[in-house]
């Protein structure tokens, strides 16, 4: 069975998170600091796909309060 990588982007910091075999239940798996260059955080993000064997990556799409897409959703699109 293949895993699922949860991305999470802020600001500052790239949160990851890692689904078990069966993709039931995903876990935190790693903070990543954001490099100001997005190459490089996509590369570490690439890289941390390929060492836990994801098959899949899904980007969390950070909404406000009132369900809009705000500045933090335009950047992670």
């Amino acid at each position: 069975m293949s895993r699922i990588l949860g991305v999470d982007l802020g600001e500052r910091r790239i949160g990851l998170a890692l689904s078990d075999p069966t993709e039931t239940v995903a876990s935190p798996l790693t903070v990543l600091e954001r490099t100001g260059d997005p190459a490089v955080d996509r590369r570490a993000i690439l890289a941390a796909a390929a060492e836990h064997e994801a098959s899949r990556i899904v980007v969390g799409m950070p909404r406000s309060l009132s369900g809009r897409a705000g500045p933090a959703a335009r950047a992670a699109a």
